[in-house]
């Protein structure tokens, strides 16, 4: 069946709601292999209880980066653990909070690509 939309058979519109379409089509097949986030639009973050949700849900918090014992390190050490940043770019372990539910968690983050490897609570470790 054709589509009032370009190269839509019906399986989909503009929204990303299959319609008018059995599962067998190969337009849905193509429209359901795509990535969500392209299909939505919105970039998405996994919430390791919440699921998938739109990115506008979390902030960011900064890299883990492990902190010199405050009593024993010198203060140049402490004055570069608190105002120094590593910039490279790379796989990172971030502090990310998703602010609908309180929840903090870790993300693993290639920042070359902007790519979500994985996310876990911190404590429990890699899923």
């Amino acid at each position: 069946m054709d589509s009032a939309y370009p190269g839509m058979c019906g399986a989909g519109n503009k929204y990303g709601f299959a319609f008018l379409c059995d599962l067998s089509c190969p337009s849905f097949a193509t429209f359901a292999s795509t990535n969500l986030s392209e299909r939505v639009g919105v970039k998405l973050l996994r919430c390791p209880i919440n699921g998938l949700r739109p990115v506008s849900e979390f902030q960011y918090a900064g890299e883990i980066r492990p902190m010199p014992d405050p009593d024993t390190c010198s203060d140049a050490e402490w004055a570069d653990y608190v105002f120094n940043r590593n910039g490279a770019t790379g796989i990172k372990k971030e502090w990310w909070l998703h602010i609908a539910s309180g929840i903090w968690f870790v993300a693993e983050r290639n920042t070359t690509t902007d790519e979500i490897l994985r996310t876990y609570i911190h404590g429990e470790g890699p899923a």
